[in-house]
């Protein structure tokens, strides 16, 4: 399976390797069509769930979010816009078909999302915290930051995207030598349709 339920959610598997890869694979299908596509995002809830599962947001803040949505459906449903522009840019980006403007947006963005924070001091480390002025957009800001790392590290240039129907997530791949997302599910599919093919042409001299 490619996706698993968690607090009524269902969200995509996580095997990218990187979090802003991770948002990325929260679309299926990227070569298809927009109808036959499927979008793991359907509102802000499935947004923070999946950025904390992703580590992005923690446990606290997760639920202060859900219940600051509820009170700002507005809001809410801008940020929910932004994340899918977020997540279209990043594709584009990682797999080399972006214009210029994306990455202006991302970095736009990543600024932002840094004016945002500020250093703290906890447990004897210091590390960026988001001030309570983020609000909604605290996943989306954790997002872009992510990406920015991503877009600026040598990983960034090793990024292969899933040649399997209906999918195309991306994930990260130094080696060059792993070609699915998941072997057994993408993977597995490709086997049996070439076998399949492969049976219909032995009956079918034409097709030789």
């Amino acid at each position: 399976m490619h996706t698993y339920d968690v607090d009524g959610c269902e969200l995509p598997l996580r095997i990218a390797g990187d979090p802003a890869l991770e948002l990325v694979n929260t679309l299926a299908g990227w070569a298809a069509v927009a109808t036959d596509q499927v979008d793991h995002l359907h509102d802000y809830d499935d947004l923070v769930v999946w950025a904390r599962e992703c580590g992005l947001v923690d446990e606290v803040a997760a639920a202060r979010l859900r219940r600051s949505a509820r009170r700002d459906r507005v809001t809410a449903d801008a940020v929910l816009r932004e994340i899918r522009r977020l997540r279209r840019d990043v594709h584009d980006l990682v797999v080399g078909v972006a214009r210029r403007a994306a990455l202006t947006r991302v970095s736009t963005l990543a600024v932002e999302a840094r004016q945002a924070q500020t250093l703290m001091a906890t447990g004897g480390s210091v590390h960026w915290h988001f001030t309570r002025d983020a609000g909604l957009h605290e996943p989306l800001y954790a997002v872009a930051l992510a990406a920015a790392a991503l877009l600026t590290s040598e990983a960034g240039g090793h990024v292969s995207a899933c040649p399997g129907d209906g999918c195309g997530w991306v994930f990260l791949n130094p080696s060059g030598r792993r070609r699915w997302c998941i072997m057994s599910v993408c993977g597995n599919r490709a086997k049996a349709r070439a076998w399949a093919a492969r049976q219909q042409a032995s009956r079918d001299p034409a097709l030789s």
